[in-house]
């Protein structure tokens, strides 16, 4: 749970804008590795390091998903290709290559 600045003891270790510090003062902390103090506002909202360290890590995609943004990448990128290559933005090859796709996102979504 997030908390402020001034309600932590000096010499407890948080985490502030993703770096992890200890508390050596009112106003002060200093980055876990090195001496330099930092001023930090008493306000500031800081996060325990139980709370980021023990964090459950997010979801991983499902091999669906995976499957399905690497078929939109794909898509993508031959669409870049064709256009380039192509007079027009209208051009039949364009045309085959969204009916390819589509067909594509068809099949997988029966799956």
């Amino acid at each position: 749970m997030p908390m402020k600045f001034s309600q932590i003891e000096i010499g407890t270790s948080f985490y502030y804008r993703g770096l992890r510090y200890t508390k050596t003062g009112p106003l002060q902390a200093t980055i876990a590795g090195t001496t330099n103090p930092q001023l930090i506002m008493r306000s500031a909202v800081v996060q325990s390091v139980d709370e980021v360290e023990n964090a459950p890590a997010p979801a991983s995609p499902s091999p669906h998903e995976r499957l399905r943004r690497a078929i939109e990448l794909y898509h993508n990128e031959c669409k870049a290709v064709v256009m380039a290559v192509a007079a027009d933005a209208d051009s039949l090859a364009l045309e085959q290559l969204e009916q390819n796709y589509r067909a594509l996102l068809d099949t997988l979504e029966q799956e």
